[in-house]
């Protein structure tokens, strides 16, 4: 079964009170199995798969495009992979299903080496959002180009380790005016154990980044874990835990105790998501709960959805189908608050 090795969620709000409705119900739903929640399947739309090859001006970058393929206008996600050897196309499975929930999804290969300043890549991520509004739908085939409609005033930003932090680097603005709506990382990392990558984005200071939008973040239990002789994949003080910590609300911050860092790629991979980090196997778990996620905190931000596209997930303790029956995640969650004012959607 998919969910085998899996225990239980434990939801643990560590800060509050966002908002009234998952404070009232925190004590209740303390322990329970994962809900029946759609965003955890594959969704209503049929995807299509584009490889889009460097398009002649800077920057450079080869594009994987996830693309729902009925009529409609979409909002946009960019997806930046984690650091060498990982590919854009490593996370294929994941794109489809965020896709399939009516998203487009573009993932640029950032590079094949790089690097220790991720300078070059917050640059490049800017000029791939500005190349966006004139150039993905050149590359839409006919039957697509008629029918599908990126909204480009829809634009999240979301990224795995390394592109975790390139994706907070572009949300805030570091390099170039902000232009994104939502941000999402993925076990992001500021660096290595004790080093930072060039610049370093956490101060050790609470809340003390500069965003200014919805921010999501999910955590591994098994990320700072040291495997065979590598350095740790996710180091303590350097991890999504600080990030959420310097992270002002609204935010959300998820951590799959028993995952590893890698747990988000494709089966087919599963060797490259095991050989450097601790892993579980099978992957599908782990990458139907970040895609699922992710989905939910798109719907309620870029989606237009509204909050309770996510709090669906938070507090709906409906029984589970029976693949996933009696099996679940043994998940921690924190939440920041929606500052006054604010508006989600």
């Amino acid at each position: 079964m998919a969910m085998e090795g899996l225990r239980r969620i434990w939801l643990i709000f560590l800060l509050g009170p966002f908002p009234s409705l998952l404070l009232s119900h925190a004590e209740e739903i303390t322990e329970f199995e994962w809900p029946t929640v759609n965003v955890f399947n594959k969704g209503p739309y049929s995807v299509g798969r584009l490889d889009i090859p460097p398009w002649g001006e800077d920057p450079l970058k080869p594009l994987l495009v996830a693309v729902p393929t009925a009529k409609g206008v979409y909002p946009v996600v960019m997806f930046l992979h984690a650091y060498f050897p990982i590919r854009n196309y490593f996370y294929w499975q994941m794109l489809e299903h965020v896709a399939s929930h009516g998203y487009i999804v573009v993932a640029p290969q950032m590079y094949d080496i790089t690097s220790w300043n991720t300078t070059d890549e917050m640059l490049d991520v800017a000029s791939i959002r500005g190349w966006l509004p004139r150039g993905l739908v050149n590359f839409f085939p006919p039957y697509l180009a008629a029918t599908v409609k990126p909204d480009f005033g829809r634009v999240a930003i979301a990224g795995h380790s390394r592109g975790g932090k390139v994706a907070f680097g572009a949300a805030t603005g570091l390099f170039s005016p902000p232009s994104f709506s939502a941000l999402v990382a993925l076990d992001p990392v500021d660096g290595a154990t004790g080093h930072p990558t060039i610049p370093p984005l956490l101060k050790n200071s609470r809340n003390s980044l500069n965003l200014k939008i919805p921010t999501l973040i999910v955590g591994t239990g098994l990320g700072p874990v040291e495997y065979r002789l590598f350095p740790t994949c996710a180091p303590k003080g350097l991890g999504h835990a600080d990030f959420f910590r310097e992270t002002p609300g609204p935010a959300y911050h998820f951590v799959a105790l028993e995952q590893g860092h890698q747990d988000f790629l494709n089966d087919d991979v599963d060797f490259v998501a095991c050989f450097l980090c601790e892993c579980k196997t099978p992957l599908a778990p782990m990458r139907r709960f970040g895609a699922g996620i992710l989905v939910s905190f798109l719907h309620a931000t870029v989606g237009g959805k509204g909050p309770e596209a996510l709090l669906e997930v938070l507090v709906n303790p409906h029984v589970a189908p029976s693949s996933w029956r009696s099996r679940s995640l043994n998940l921690l969650a924190g939440v920041k608050p929606i500052p006054p004012g604010w508006s989600m959607g």
